[in-house]
């Protein structure tokens, strides 16, 4: 009798009465994989900021090397300097012939080295399927 009667009504021992009320807006109810979700996005957010700074900084240093390679063919620092301003994807190289392609086909090891620092594909294949170490090694 009296155990049913505390089971019917939730009273029964160890369990507790929930209350239902209505959400606020000041007090949202945030799941713990919303919660993860939006830590992750921070830090995510957080580390592609350090790597934006760190690439800036990467592109300033690369900017400097460039100014400073008064030996380098004009139309290779004009290249070079393209990278530099609108980046990889921001090209579009004819036959896929990359300034790193023609930097290795020159021997100039500043150029090699600048744009290897600017994330230069030393595996892209230009058109007749070589890429910039085949042509070094030529």
């Amino acid at each position: 009798g009296e155990a049913k009667e505390e089971m019917a009504s939730g009273r029964a021992q160890g369990s507790k009465v929930r209350e239902d009320r209505p959400q606020t807006s000041s007090s949202p109810d945030v799941s713990p994989q919303a919660t993860a979700t939006a830590r992750r996005r921070s830090v995510n957010d957080s580390t592609t900021r350090r790597q934006s700074v760190n690439h800036e900084a990467v592109v300033a240093a690369a900017r400097e090397k460039l100014k400073n390679a008064t030996d380098m063919k004009p139309a290779l620092s004009k290249a070079v300097a393209s990278v530099l301003n609108k980046g990889w994807d921001g090209i579009a190289w004819p036959s896929n012939f990359s300034a790193m392609h023609v930097a290795a086909k020159l021997g100039d090891v500043t150029a090699i080295d600048i744009l290897a620092e600017v994330g230069a594909d030393l595996a892209l294949q230009d058109q007749w399927k070589l890429t910039p170490i085949d042509y070094a090694a030529q």
